[in-house]
């Protein structure tokens, strides 16, 4: 391994070691995305078949929880993936130092600019364009069922 003057190597051996660091975590974050919006569907299609039978009204209101629970724990996920994604993009452009930590916090000003808080995750079309339509149809559930419709 030859080094340059400044003692670094020339081979980027470190960058390519420290980025696919960062690159594990980030696949992890998106399969845990896809895994809670699978769950979200499931209890979905939990709620509308119950929806039929002879459940109290406040138990069907009850099942609202865990769908806003997935909500927030995949709002949680991507900000934390935002957050890596904008570190390794930060090494990989030479804007921060190879430690061989990976560390998802960030300060206040890089959190605007990596677009990782809670209102920019809500924003994004992955978690909206689900979680909106799911959260619509449990609603209208439980007020079909509140209104004795079902």
């Amino acid at each position: 391994m030859s080094q340059n003057e400044n003692g670094e190597n020339k081979d980027n051996t470190d960058l390519i070691a420290h980025l696919q660091l960062y690159q594990e975590p980030i696949s992890r974050m998106s399969s845990i995305s896809a895994i809670f919006k699978g769950f979200s569907a499931a209890i979905l299609a939990g709620l509308a078949s119950a929806s039929f039978t002879e459940i109290s009204k406040w138990a069907l209101l009850i099942g609202l929880m865990p769908l806003v629970s997935f909500l927030c724990l995949d709002i949680y996920y991507l900000m934390l993936e935002k957050r890596l994604r904008y570190k390794y993009k930060m090494v990989a452009n030479g804007k921060e130092k190879i430690d061989f930590l990976i560390k998802p916090r960030i300060e206040k000003i890089e959190k605007k600019d990596a677009k990782a808080g809670v209102i920019d995750c809500l924003k994004s079309p992955a978690i909206y364009l689900f979680y909106i339509p799911v959260l619509l149809c449990a609603a209208a559930l439980v007020i079909m069922k509140f209104n004795g419709c079902l």
